[in-house]
């Protein structure tokens, strides 16, 4: 029962909308002052490629660890009332190249430079400031640093994502960009569509490799990086798969070793009730059933146990 429910707890969560499209996303690491100041050359020169749809620079993306946080208060609070939200630093285009869902307002755009004062909050950053998703754009949110209190105002409101695994519940979380994209790391993410992904990232690799000679090419997926986040649950359901295979395949070895011995010991009877007329399926009744009860009991004790314990687990 336990393998059973872990199986459709981890098929549940492999297939449960997150919030953003995970698939045909490849994400490019930029660690070397090389890859980041040429930056705009790399972008330039991979959509020249005809499979890659669309590109973007965040300093983090759903399923990486590399998130910050500030205290942000709303309208009418005090630094009393601060909510800690986790923040990751965009330039135009992340929102749509993964596929957010843009409630109100508007994605970050090249054409406002005040966006550099602004943010976009998701729906449970929204309801922890006390706005309300509806009236929330053009309000203002504030934080303190140094002892000053600075503002920047809502441009937008996006529908909850996860950015982290599902174990973990949404968070309230802020994207906000900048003229000179300061951030503690950068991430190029290129949402592709391909029938060769060999040949793509080969491809890839050479426009890199010709910007950056001194820098490696790194490469990952979106959806395997946000599946690492499940890495524990799929050993454990491994383990505990292998062993209820052996399990069973003791206990049936078991119950049809009694079966035999009971069997052997009752071939007279057997014989007599067959020449009175009993048919197979009555003679293999009267030889299980005693088991049966015994495997219903078992059942019976195990249920509410592996009910108890696959709650604990989910839990």
């Amino acid at each position: 029962l336990g393998a059973l429910l872990i199986g459709q707890q981890m098929h549940f969560i492999q297939n449960q909308n997150l919030g953003f499209e995970s698939a045909h996303k490849i994400i490019i690491p930029l660690k070397t002052p090389e890859s980041i100041g040429h930056i705009v050359s790399l972008k330039n020169e991979l959509l020249n490629e005809n499979q890659i749809m669309d590109l973007a620079v965040g300093g983090s993306y759903p399923g990486n660890e590399s998130i910050t946080d500030m205290l942000f208060f709303g309208e009418g609070k005090t630094s009393q009332d601060n909510v800690d939200v986790q923040t990751t630093y965009i330039e135009p285009g992340y929102e749509e190249t993964l596929g957010m869902t843009l409630l109100k307002g508007r994605f970050f755009s090249e054409e406002f430079k005040s966006d550099s004062n602004a943010v976009i909050l998701n729906e449970t950053a929204i309801r922890q400031l006390d706005y309300d998703v509806e009236t929330a754009v053009g309000r203002l949110v504030y934080y303190g640093l140094n002892g000053e209190k600075y503002s920047m105002r809502i441009i937008g409101v996006v529908k909850d994502y996860h950015f982290r695994g599902l174990q973990t519940e949404i968070e309230p979380m802020a994207l906000m960009t900048s003229l000179d994209f300061s951030g503690p790391s950068r991430f190029l993410i290129a949402n592709i569509k391909s029938d060769d992904y060999p040949e793509l990232i080969g491809q890839m690799e050479q426009v890199w490799t010709s910007i950056n000679p001194g820098s490696p090419f790194q490469y990952s997926f979106l959806d395997e990086d946000f599946a690492r986040n499940y890495d524990k649950e799929v050993l454990t359901f491994q383990l505990i798969k292998s062993f209820t295979f052996i399990a069973i395949v003791i206990a049936c070895l078991g119950l049809f070793g009694l079966t035999a011995f009971a069997t052997e010991r009752r071939t007279k009877e057997i014989g007599v009730r067959k020449v009175l007329g009993a048919n197979v399926v009555q003679i293999i009744s009267l030889l299980s059933k005693d088991f049966v009860k015994l495997v219903l009991v078992g059942v019976i004790i195990g249920a509410p146990i592996a009910y108890w314990i696959m709650d604990e687990w989910l839990s």
